[in-house]
This record gives structure tokens, C-alpha cells and sequence, in this order.
């Protein structure tokens, strides 16, 4: 794909070039007539600008309190976030009351699974440690989820966590 014509913001500012992308990815960044002609997919953006995509590391789709959901669901989130330029996300995943770490990942993943229409990840809100929660942080952090959150207000919620918990988490 090619997209001509556009001006590119990136981090060394703002400029007139044409933008190659093979397989997924920004292949060249070349000067407009220096890019091949022929390109099935062209996008002509003459007069536009072009921006890498956002990453929104914060958000709260289909979230539920407790007390209450949050109203954007996977699928108008992240219609939402597309049409601002988010390509990504970081969702949180609440760890509820007997709830184990990859049970609170896996309820997530299966209502974002096929109903956001952009990429997504989560991150864990721990809320708790079972036993052999070490083990179960392991095959999490394997699994690709790298980070996590923890509450020390709201604490007559699901959110809260007591600094003994959060001192073991950080000594881990």
C-alpha cells in the first residue's frame, strides 16, 4: 500500500513525503515520485495529515464497578477510539472477589475477542492473592500481560487492596 500526497507528523516533525506499507508495517518514508507507481492499494492523501497510530494504555470498556457498568462496551470503544486515530488499547482486567488472576484476563478476553475493531491488550488490576498466586503471576506475565494495577483508595469496593498486599506483589 502507499499512501501519497499526505504530511507525515512524526518524530522529526512534520513533512511532505509518501508512506510504503508492506505487511502491516511502514516499509519507506520517501520523497513524493520516489515511490514506485502501481500499487494496487493507493491512498491519496493530498491535503491530509498522516499520523502514526495512538496507543490509549487507559481504558475502561465494560467495566463493571460494582455499583454499575461503564457505557461504552468493546464494540463502541474502540469504534470510538478508531475514530479518533487509536489503533490500540490497554484495557483493564478486575480481579473480583474468588476470582484467580487468569479467570479475571479470560472473562475479559472473551467479551473483547471479535467485538473491538481495533487491537487490544489488558492489563490486570489485582485485587487479591490466592494460593499460588506466584505461579499464576508467572503464566500471566507469559502470557503477554505485562503490567498491573492496584488501588489504595476506594476502599469499601472490589478495587481496594491493603499495603500488606501490595508489599508482596513489589517484594515478587
Amino acid at each position: 500500500m502507499v499512501i501519497r500526497g499526505g504530511t507525515v507528523v512524526d518524530e522529526d516533525g512534520e513533512r511532505e513525503v509518501d508512506v510504503v506499507v508492506k505487511d502491516g508495517r511502514v516499509a519507506l518514508l520517501a520523497l513524493p515520485g520516489e515511490t514506485p507507481d502501481g500499487d494496487p492499494e493507493t491512498i491519496d492523501a493530498t491535503g491530509l495529515y498522516v499520523l502514526p497510530g495512538v496507543i490509549d494504555p487507559h481504558t475502561h470498556f465494560a467495566l463493571d464497578t460494582g455499583s454499575g457498568r461503564t457505557a461504552d462496551d468493546f464494540t463502541s470503544g474502540s469504534g470510538s477510539a478508531a475514530a479518533g486515530g487509536v489503533t490500540s488499547y490497554v484495557n483493564f482486567a478486575i480481579q473480583n472477589p474468588g476470582e484467580g488472576f487468569e479467570a479475571a484476563l479470560d472473562g475479559v478476553r472473551r467479551e473483547a475477542e471479535g467485538a473491538s475493531i481495533v487491537d487490544w491488550s489488558m492489563h490486570l488490576n489485582i485485587t487479591h492473592l490466592d494460593d499460588g498466586w506466584e505461579r499464576a503471576l508467572e503464566r500471566v506475565v507469559d502470557g503477554g500481560v505485562t503490567s498491573a494495577k492496584v488501588y489504595t483508595t476506594y476502599k469499601d469496593s472490589v478495587f481496594y487492596v491493603d499495603d500488606y498486599t501490595i508489599h508482596r506483589l513489589l517484594e515478587r
